[in-house]
This record gives C-alpha cells, sequence and structure tokens, in this order.
C-alpha cells in the first residue's frame, strides 16, 4: 500500500519542472498546480505512516515467530 501511495503522488507531480529553471517558471507551476502538489504531499505523508505501520507489524510477527528470541 505505501509502494502504491509513493507511486501516485509521483504520478501527480510527474511533470514538474527541474531545478535549473527559472524562478519565475517555477512559482508560475507551483500556482497553477497547487491542489496537485498539496495531495501529492499529503500522499507521501500517508506512504510514510503506512510504511512505519507495516514495518512495526512485520517487527512484531518476526518476534512472535522467534519466540521473543
Amino acid at each position: 500500500m505505501a509502494a502504491v501511495l509513493l507511486l501516485l503522488c509521483f504520478v501527480m507531480v510527474w511533470d514538474a519542472p527541474g531545478l535549473d529553471v527559472e524562478a519565475g517558471s517555477m512559482t508560475r507551476y507551483f500556482d497553477e498546480r497547487r491542489m496537485a502538489v498539496l495531495t501529492s504531499s499529503l500522499l507521501v505523508t500517508l506512504a510514510v505512516m503506512a510504511f512505519l505501520w507495516f514495518t512495526a507489524h512485520l517487527r512484531h510477527v518476526l518476534q512472535r515467530a522467534e519466540r521473543g528470541a
């Protein structure tokens, strides 16, 4: 699930300008695509939370399988 959310966030802002463009075109991009950028940021946050939940659950399952060793 985390990988799907992360992939979706990158697809939403795929056409973002690079770091070598003028400040005006970068500002214009963020002005025109404000909701897409904010939604992408939210999806990254959700992806990180899903990944942390997955790793915590995996640790729990492995610890139980190893009987606390």
